[in-house]
């Protein structure tokens, strides 16, 4: 049998979901959908608003609202059903395995709580004391996904942060957690083309240096 890094670290297959509208019709949002990624990888997925770009990223992420059911197929982390999980289970894949990082960074970052704080209780969350919990060896960290002032960083709340800043404190969160994934959901919708460009280049470098998978949807290519 193959080993954990051998495996796709995402592997769907023939998935489709259904969403239930407001007078009870339902509609397929996607349908028979199959894609491998491997450890490293990037794959990206680009098309017009209403394809199913989101609805694919929230069923491998575990995040499908009620209104949204899996009719058919598989969802695979490194050969793992996730479609089998209970809730319970999918929130610690979440917190451990993989990372989601949408079109509004202000999803994800407590407004009111510090940077220092969110990486903490990430870690703590993660199990991952052992290995980041010295806040003195963050600073390579913050190097790898290109912020130059950790200190100032660290004190700042969520509300406070400028829309790259935030997604790269969410790509150094994956990096914390121990992420093997990182599904990104149209991510730079509320950047400028050089600030995408910036994110774009952090999340290369990230995967490449961290062996993760990367599922990337975006409105273009």
């Amino acid at each position: 049998p193959m080993s954990d890094d051998e495996l796709p670290v995402l592997q769907v297959t023939n998935l489709t979901v259904e969403h239930r509208e407001l007078f009870g019709d339902r509609e397929i949002s996607l349908r028979g959908v199959t894609i491998s990624l491997d450890r490293g990888e990037v794959l990206a997925v680009a098309g017009e608003s209403g394809c199913g770009k989101s609805v694919l990223t929230r069923a491998v992420s575990g995040g499908l609202g009620p209104d949204y059911r899996v009719v058919s197929g598989s969802v695979r982390l490194a050969g793992e059903e996730l479609l089998r999980f209970s809730k319970g289970r999918m929130r610690e894949v979440r917190r451990k395995r993989i990372t989601f990082v949408d079109s509004d960074p202000r999803n994800h970052l407590n407004p009111t709580v510090t940077v220092r704080r969110h990486l903490r209780e990430a870690i703590l969350q993660a199990g991952k004391a052992e290995e980041f919990g010295d806040e003195r060896e963050w600073s390579a960290l913050f190097s790898e996904v290109g912020i130059v002032d950790p200190e100032e960083i660290l004190e700042t709340r969520g509300a406070q942060l400028n829309p790259l800043l935030i997604q790269r404190i969410m790509l150094l969160t994956a990096i914390v957690s121990g992420a093997e994934l990182i599904v990104c959901d149209n991510p730079t919708e509320q950047l400028d083309g050089v600030a995408e460009n910036q994110f774009f280049e952090v999340l290369n470098e990230v995967k490449r240096e961290r062996r993760v998978g990367v599922l990337l949807t975006l409105g273009h290519l």
